[in-house]
């Protein structure tokens, strides 16, 4: 544990030395996102290649080192499989940033990262308990991955918004992580909000539905139908409060926690409307998207949590 938080304190201490160098650098050379009040709402102008600090810092962090880490040296064979989609991915959005690619290109470049990280051994063989086979691993590896990219890639019409959400992600991971037996479990409320994320960018672009003329704070520059707001928070905190209702013996604080999680999925709808951000259907419409991912949580945690407790 102390040899995983070394390297990644490592990897942020880089990052947050090379960020300002390269923000300067590019800013110096316009190469900036410049605000368009539709859908990049950021109030000045951001420079566009913060992947590179990141991608710099990863490499100084997994580096083999002098001295080090015993868990890096094992994982140094993996890492280096992996080397080749974590170079293709971020030369795709390096190309983007500085030139611009059409979405059937990027697409295509991410498609590609993807391919090359199922050669490297990442691969979904198993769905909620279930075995995927050798001839459904490779495309649900894809569509996977590729999903997850965009959910991310997608969230970029304010400056620290997509860096905030995965921020959030990987900390729930990571507390999830230490529950040790829930590690399943929290794995699978990340995978499911992810795939909430997904499917309401996808339902807004599909509906295309405006939004009301008259609200408050704000504008947002997206669709209205449906809410995300309210699809990810049914997604999210729906999918914990059952894992608590589960996996914890009854008591006072579970109880209290759960329905302050439940409170807060109906505030999150309730703040949406009185904003005047979107239509009742809108929201009623994002909660039964995100009914239908919790739906799928909920039979995934079962899965995870008979098996913890089943005899061996």
């Amino acid at each position: 544990m102390r040899e995983l938080l070394w390297l990644a304190l490592r990897a942020f201490i880089a990052c947050l030395v090379l960020t300002p160098i390269f923000r300067d650098i590019f800013r110096s050379y316009g190469i900036v996102d410049q605000p368009d009040r539709r859908r990049k709402i950021h109030a000045h102008p951001i420079p566009r290649v913060g992947g590179i600090p990141i991608f710099l810092s990863y490499a100084i962090a997994l580096y083999p080192w002098p001295h080090a880490p015993a868990a890096l040296t094992e994982y140094l064979p993996l890492i280096q499989k992996l080397a080749p989609a974590a170079t293709m991915i971020f030369a795709t959005g390096l190309v983007d940033d500085l030139i611009g690619l059409k979405p059937w290109q990027k697409l295509l470049g991410q498609l590609g990262a993807a391919g090359l990280a199922y050669w490297a051994g990442v691969r979904v063989l198993i769905v909620a308990g279930v075995g995927a086979g050798v001839w459904w691993a490779l495309p649900l590896t894809l569509i996977w991955l590729v999903a997850c990219t965009n959910a991310f890639n997608l969230v970029d019409g304010l400056d620290g918004l997509a860096a905030g959400m995965g921020l959030v992600a990987a900390l729930t991971l990571l507390i999830g992580s230490l529950r040790r037996g829930w590690f399943g479990c929290a794995l699978t409320i990340i995978i499911a909000l992810l795939c909430a994320w997904f499917s309401s960018d996808l339902f807004k672009e599909f509906f295309a539905r405006a939004r009301p003329e008259l609200w408050y704070g704000l504008r947002e520059t997206s669709y209205s139908y449906a809410s995300g707001h309210a699809t990810l928070s049914l997604a999210f905190y729906g999918g914990w409060a059952y894992l608590l209702a589960r996996g914890v013996a009854p008591s006072w604080w579970r109880t209290t926690l759960i329905a302050l999680l439940l409170i807060w999925v109906l505030a999150i709808g309730w703040s949406r409307l009185a904003l005047g951000a979107h239509y009742p259907t809108d929201v009623l419409g994002g909660y039964l998207l995100g009914g239908v991912w919790l739906v799928l949580e909920t039979i995934a945690i079962d899965r995870f949590l008979a098996r913890r407790t089943a005899p061996t």
